[in-house]
Formats: structure tokens, sequence, C-alpha cells
């Protein structure tokens, strides 16, 4: 299920031309974008992420950062409660840009009070260096396009629509892992796309390199390769009649590409902390903050499915519900789930576990399974919070998606079905074990900027006719 190709003097010089074209539009229109941005001072989960890398840039340590440690110390201890790779490449980052290290010193010591304490929020190289991965986010964008329909006029108009969000720039200018995740993520998909299609086992272990890339910048990313190790399997022996070997094979490869890329991590970790594994700590506390929500009585479940509407949810919930129906369900009342998790969730059932090594299986074995049915119920919802990437372009978005999915698999059109299945099996991980902020759900831009890009092309193609 294709576009024909544009003729530009032959397929090789057509994908040349257009790929040249897009790059630079897209590295045009993320600096133009960039350039209009303030740089975002790190606090919260950014304040943590270039904490680390501080410490890594000055004393050559991977550390907890400062979110769970006394900072800044002279000889922090090890650590791995983040996945490293984000923090290292702002370090790295820092190794080229003195300033970048001055700046961090002030801003990270007086967090809030960044101003006052006269310091600046010029972070120099960093800037470029993430304005660079963000277009090449979006070029890939472009290309996803062009694998998935086979058209060039679906992949302009797909990276197009992507630009219109300002995410990618947006994460150019914050000490976030998103920049990352952004052009990792999607060459993975793309990767994927091509290796189902050609069924090269050198594609496979590229498509295992890239997803451990991926978790080595966010862990929950492991899930979806686990995920891959059990499904993929079934679907190669459906393609290929029940004979065994090249599914073996295929999977072998997947398996062998990831386990490279985590390998030296978990090794580290092992010899280093006595923990076998790529973070310790990181997953329990995710999880803590998303039981507190099975809480909710069914009236909010109901109810939030208004209030987390993009944008306007919490002043039509407002109009239509008693204040105690939905103030709960917001991040910043006092008596929220939120609040609630980390005032007395998470440090009771802590304590309740014995530590952190037993927090994880504790929360799955008293609170999760102790409520199967509320625990998935409640995910449905927590999933509709996270659906709503750039706010209304992700409402229009999600609105062309269904009737495109639904073609996608009436006519078995498995470029597109295998391009969207991982973000969205990350978007059902990502409500099922966490709070699910739309932020953790910005991988779906890509699938969904293609969806619409596919409606409107059908509509005109129809128009036209």
């Amino acid at each position: 299920m294709t576009f024909p190709l544009l003729p530009l003097g032959g397929w090789r010089s057509a994908t040349a031309s257009h790929s040249f074209a897009a790059i630079l539009v897209a590295a045009l229109v993320t600096l133009a974008q960039v350039a209009r941005l303030e740089p975002a001072v790190p606090l919260a989960d950014a304040h943590g992420y270039a904490s680390i890398a501080f410490d890594i840039h000055h004393h050559g340590t991977f550390t907890d950062g400062a979110e769970l440690n006394p900072w800044p110390r002279a000889d922090p201890p090890p650590g791995m409660f983040v996945a490293p790779l984000y923090p290292a490449f702002v370090a790295a980052v820092m190794a080229f840009d003195p300033g970048l290290n001055d700046t961090l010193t002030c801003t990270l010591k007086h967090r809030k009070r960044w101003r006052e304490a006269g310091c600046n929020n010029d972070f120099g190289l960093l800037i470029p260096v993430q304005g660079a991965v963000a277009a090449i986010a979006a070029f890939l964008v472009f290309v996803a396009g062009r694998v998935v329909c086979g058209s060039y006029v679906c992949a302009w108009l797909a990276m197009l629509l992507a630009l219109t969000t300002g995410k990618y720039a947006q994460y150019a200018v914050q000490f976030l892992t998103e920049i990352l995740t952004f052009p990792l993520f999607t060459a993975f998909s793309i990767v994927m796309v091509l290796a189902w299609k050609r069924q090269s086992p050198w594609l496979w272990l590229a498509g295992g390199v890239l997803v451990g890339l991926c978790t080595l910048v966010r862990p929950s990313f492991a899930y979806l390769f686990y995920a891959g190790v059990v499904f993929a399997p079934v679907g190669l022996l459906v393609a290929h009649r029940g004979r065994l070997g090249r599914p073996a094979l295929l999977t072998s490869m997947l398996v062998l590409g990831y386990g490279a890329v985590i390998a030296p991590w978990v090794i580290r970790n092992a010899t280093l902390l006595g923990v076998v594994g790529i973070t310790s700590g990181y997953a329990s506390h995710e999880l803590a903050y998303r039981l507190s929500y099975n809480a909710m009585s069914w009236t909010e479940w109901l109810v939030s499915f208004v209030y987390w509407l993009p944008d306007f949810g919490d002043s039509l919930a407002a109009a239509l519900f008693d204040p105690s129906l939905y103030e709960r369900l917001s991040f910043d009342h006092p008596d929220s789930y939120y609040r609630a998790a980390g005032r007395y969730f998470y440090p009771q059932t802590l304590a309740a576990a014995g530590g952190q090594s037993e927090h994880l299986a504790y929360l799955i074995r008293e609170h999760m399974l102790a409520e199967p049915f509320k625990h998935i119920m409640v995910t449905f919802a927590i999933l509709w919070r996270g659906l709503w990437v750039a706010k209304y372009w992700g409402l229009i978005a999600i609105i062309c998606f269904v009737p495109a999915a639904v073609m996608a698999i009436r006519r078995r059109w498995s470029e597109a079905i295998v391009f969207a299945l991982p973000p969205w099996y990350m978007a059902g991980f990502n409500a099922f074990v966490s709070v699910n902020v739309a932020r953790y759900n910005l991988i779906l831009i890509p699938c969904l900027a293609i969806a619409m890009a596919w409606i409107i092309t059908r509509v005109a193609a129809n128009w036209k006719s």
C-alpha cells in the first residue's frame, strides 16, 4: 500500500534531492524555533540529569546526582538511579565548553533562586548541539514517512507536521532525555520496518543496537525489548509458515545487538555496586507514584476522561462537576494523588518493603496484583491523559490516527503497523507503570504525523477525483 514515487531523474537522484532538501528545511526550521526559546534552567528531573553530568565531568564518576544525595560533594559515590546516556552526553559537551561548566556550577547550586544569585542561563555549546540533534530527529520523520507511505509527498507533510509541534526545538533547550530519545526511537522504528520487510539479519541486529541505546537513555525501553523478544518470533513464525530457522536467527540478532549495547553498563553496575541491572530504585519510584492513582473513586475515574482532555479539560470539568470530583486529579492540588504519592505512599511502601531492593516486588505483590481490575481500568484513564502530545495538535492527530489505523489493519499495511506498534506499546506501558505525562509519549509524534499526512493525501486525492 504505497504512493507513486515522484519522478526526479531516477529513484537515486530523487532520494538524494529530497533528502538534502528535507534535512536543510528541518535544520532551518529547528534553528529558527530554538532561537526564539529561552534555555530552561535545570529543575526537578532536569536538575538531576545536569548534576550527574557535572559529577562525571568533575569527578569522573556516574552518580545518583543531586536528587538523591547532598550536592555538591568533594568525592561523590557512584550510582545507577537513572540510565547513563544523557548525562554522559551532557558531560561530553562540557568537556569542550568551559563556559557551560561555569553556568552549571551556579545554576545547580542556586536552583530556583538562580536569577537572584546572578547566574545566567547561557548554556553555550549544549544548545546548538542539541538543536542539531533535534533537526536530525525531524529529518528522520521525513525518512519514516518515505519508508511507511512510499511517497515523498507523505514524507514532506509528516516532517512539516511534526515540526509544527515545536517539541523537538523545545527539548533542545532543556536538560531532559527526550532530545536523545527523539532520533534514537524514530531510527529504531524505521529500522524495524525495514527489518520486517527485508528479513535481513543485519537490520535486526541494528534494531537491537538502537533499542539498547534507547534503554540507556530511558530504562523503560528495556520492556519494549522484552516484548519484542516475546512477540517478534511469533510474527516471524507466521510469516515463515512455521519454519524455525529464520525466525530464530533474526530474533537472536535482535538480542545480540541489544546485549552488546547494554552489557558494559550492566557489568559496571554489577562489579561496582553489586546490582545486576540498568538502574536501581527508578522503577519502584515510578510505579509507586502510578499506584497512588488506583485510590481514585469510580466517579473520579469517569470525570478524569473530561478533566484530562488537552488544555480545556480542566475548565470543562470545572463547569460540569463538583470540585471534589476532579481536584485530586491535578498535579498541583495539595491533596492530589500525585502529591500524596510523594508525601505518603512512596515512603510508607518503601518502609513496609524493608528497603529499596525489595520495594518493586512489594508494590507489584501487595498493590498491583491485589487489585488487578482496578489497576487495568485506571491504566486506561492514565493512558488518556498522556496521549495529548502538543495539546490540540495531539487531539487532531489522534482523530486522524484512528481511521488510518483501521485502514492499515484492513489492508494489511505492514509498514504502518510495524512502525506504529513500538510507540503505542510504550504509551500503554507508560500508563501501566507511571504517571504517564504527555512528555513520556512524545515518541508518538512521528507515527501521528504520518497518519495525518496520509489522511491529508487521501482526502486530496479523493477531492481531485
